[in-house]
């Protein structure tokens, strides 16, 4: 450790003389300086969303705060609602149960305000290869770039005037529950299933069903790669 300098200065100031003695007891450099800061910080983010496994946050250069919340959802059997008919005609709506694996939800917020979501899912929980766990597409519609983008949320409404961390859980929740269509249907070649009837059927005679799908990679191939994708908001 380096050891303390030090400075005697002499001030004289009208008629008065005195003697400064400054004590530098430490000297770093500036890029160390700001990591010590960040180290003796305490870190408080506050209230996170239930089954929030990954908060990431930072801060544009027009000085706007872009956070990332990553929702962890269990795999398990989940009942889902499709429409399967076009908006302008009589809905036909099928209740179909699926073998979901692990899915990550994440979503991207601009200060107070949530701007898109996205689904991936994965073999293992991110608590076992934090930011290399693996990402794929889920194979469900509604999701634009061949399933590899955003959600398109449709008609979901979420309260004004209630805190952003319940927004992001009702988001989640709605999300889940709401009436899927067959609108941004992804392609189910080299998958193992032909489609979301052929997954429920299976589905249904082995709950770990989903064990056996090929779900796609995802372009954004960990969960690394997707935090700082959705991090680096365009300005």
């Amino acid at each position: 450790m380096p050891t303390a300098k030090e400075n005697r200065t002499l001030v004289i100031e009208g008629d008065l003389v005195r003697v400064e003695r400054t004590v530098v007891e430490r000297e770093v450099k500036t890029g160390d300086f700001i990591a010590e800061i960040a180290r003796l910080q305490p870190l408080d983010t506050g209230p996170l969303p239930q089954g929030c496994v990954w908060y990431c946050r930072c801060e544009s250069e027009k000085n706007r705060v872009v956070s990332v919340y990553v929702i962890e959802r269990p795999a398990g059997m989940q009942p889902i609602r499709l429409k399967t008919t076009p908006a302008d005609t009589e809905e036909v709506i099928k209740d179909l149960v699926l073998s979901w694996p692990i899915t990550l939800w994440f979503v991207r917020c601009i200060g107070d305000a949530i701007q898109d979501l996205h689904i991936v899912c994965t073999q293992a929980p991110v608590a076992d290869e934090g930011r290399d766990t693996k990402l794929h597409g889920l194979l469900m519609p509604n999701q634009y770039d061949l399933g590899q983008g955003a959600v398109c949320l449709g008609n979901l409404v979420l309260k004004d005037g209630v805190p952003l961390v319940r927004r992001v859980e009702e988001l989640v929740r709605q999300t889940v529950e709401s009436l899927w269509n067959s609108d941004l249907m992804p392609a189910f070649d080299d998958t193992g299933i032909t489609g979301l009837d052929d997954w429920a059927e299976h589905s249904a005679a082995n709950p770990e069903f989903h064990t056996q799908i090929k779900f796609p990679e995802h372009d954004q191939q960990t969960v690394g790669a997707m935090l700082e994708d959705l991090l680096d908001w365009p300005e």
